[in-house]
């Protein structure tokens, strides 16, 4: 019976993600290695690369990838940081305190994330594309590891979020079914902040998935972080 190539393409492509890290590789060069090691990891059951690698080189490995996910989009186009993105929630799936302590400070990701979702008051100028998708479910999982209900309250003061919120779903038939998941789950962990904020219709959502993506690339995971 031959040995399963998984745990080979896995290893290959966290150690080529690694390489691009300590090389301090342009942001082109990333979305090769980026785009392998989702391909990678995107698997069920999921990988846990703490266990596999180690917690040292996880956590340099995230700490770049905030970086990658938090670059101008407008200067280095949205395909790169939204891999990033991707990346990260592949990287913290396990959930848990180790998942939230290699995001370190949320908050300048949280905000980050937020704008790059759409929740801010510059919108979407890309419209809904893969940043946007992918910034948005990075955005739930960083408040489901934050594990506060006061984890989202950045997004009140100081993007006014709910606003766009409530602008999206208020006229679905204007948006994505995909925006309009994710919008609904943001604004049910937003309404959960005092004071009560306008109920709107969503359902918690613990675990999402990006429909936009290709259906090879999805995952279901029983964790309370994708």
């Amino acid at each position: 019976m031959g040995t399963s190539p998984l745990p080979t393409m896995t290893t290959a492509s966290f150690d080529a993600l690694c390489a691009a890290a300590e090389a301090g590789a342009s942001i082109p060069a990333w979305g090769a290695p980026l785009r392998a090691f989702v391909e990678a990891h995107d698997v069920q059951p999921p990988v846990r690369l703490d266990r596999e690698h180690g917690g040292e080189r996880v956590a340099s490995l995230a700490s770049s990838l905030i970086a990658i996910a938090m670059a101008d989009a407008e200067a280095c186009g949205p395909e790169v940081p939204a891999d990033a993105a991707y990346a990260l929630r592949l990287v913290t799936r396990g959930g848990g305190r180790e998942a939230d302590a290699l995001l370190g400070d949320h908050e300048p990701l949280l905000l980050h994330a937020a704008r790059a979702a759409g929740l801010s008051a510059e919108g979407l100028p890309r419209g809904w594309d893969c940043l946007a998708a992918e910034s948005a479910l990075l955005l739930n999982n960083l408040l489901v590891l934050r594990g506060r209900l006061d984890a989202a309250l950045p997004l009140r003061t100081a993007l006014d979020s709910e606003a766009p919120l409530a602008a999206a779903l208020s006229a679905p038939a204007d948006a994505p079914l995909a925006q309009l998941v994710i919008y609904s789950n943001l604004a049910f962990r937003l309404s959960l902040l005092p004071p009560p904020a306008p109920s709107s219709g969503a359902v918690e959502l613990e675990v999402l998935e990006n429909p936009s993506r290709p259906k090879q690339h999805t995952s279901v995971s029983d964790s309370t972080a994708i």
